[in-house]
């Protein structure tokens, strides 16, 4: 049951723009150690992070991972639309906002998240995490899996896939250390407006 909300396309990226985008991260000056809701807390999570704004070195980029959002995010609600009573499944797209896209690096060896989920409100927007993206950058041969409910589900870490899960204390999740190569992924959340 648990699987059947967590959306994966193998196949959302094109491997041109995901080396595209790691060519432009690692060229920045604006990267940041990865936070947490508390902070930099690098025994929880270990990543170096960066925002995609939409500067002109950014625009394409971001337009397209937009779009392809938006695409997948169509077809996982059409897949849970009408199966559930419960109305976080048949959220109506206009109450939905994109936060901004993060590229984040782990480092071999070295970079880690640990177990947690990803609800959070943010009382002054009135807006509310309801789903979890994830677009994988690389391929990752060993190590480096998105790993759900103390390892019943493992998430391999290949070059243009995009997963898509319920952002609720009911999906805990963690990205394991690579141990074969750096891993990037891009990270984000879409949220809900509320009354």
């Amino acid at each position: 049951m648990k699987a059947k909300f967590i959306y994966e396309n193998d196949f959302a990226l094109c491997p041109e723009l995901c080396e595209e985008i790691i060519t432009l991260f690692e060229s920045s000056p604006n990267k940041f150690d990865g936070l947490t809701l508390g902070g930099v807390q690098k025994k929880i999570k270990d990543t170096t992070d960066l925002i995609i704004s939409k500067s002109h070195k950014w625009t394409d980029i971001y337009e397209c991972l937009e779009n392809e959002l938006k695409y997948n995010l169509q077809k996982y609600k059409s897949l849970i639309h009408g199966k559930y009573a419960d109305p976080i499944y048949n959220i109506i797209d206009d109450t939905l906002e994109i936060t901004p896209f993060m590229v984040q690096r782990y480092v071999q060896n070295e970079g880690k998240y640990v177990y947690h989920n990803d609800f959070n409100i943010d009382y002054p927007k009135k807006l509310y995490r309801v789903i979890t993206y994830l677009f994988y950058l690389n391929d990752v041969d060993e190590g480096g899996e998105t790993e759900f409910f103390g390892g019943e589900i493992r998430i391999v870490p290949k070059k243009g896939k995009l997963i898509l899960f319920p952002s609720s204390w009911t999906f805990p999740h963690c990205g394991k250390m690579p141990l074969s190569s750096n891993k990037y992924i891009i990270a984000g959340w879409i949220y809900a407006h509320w009354n």
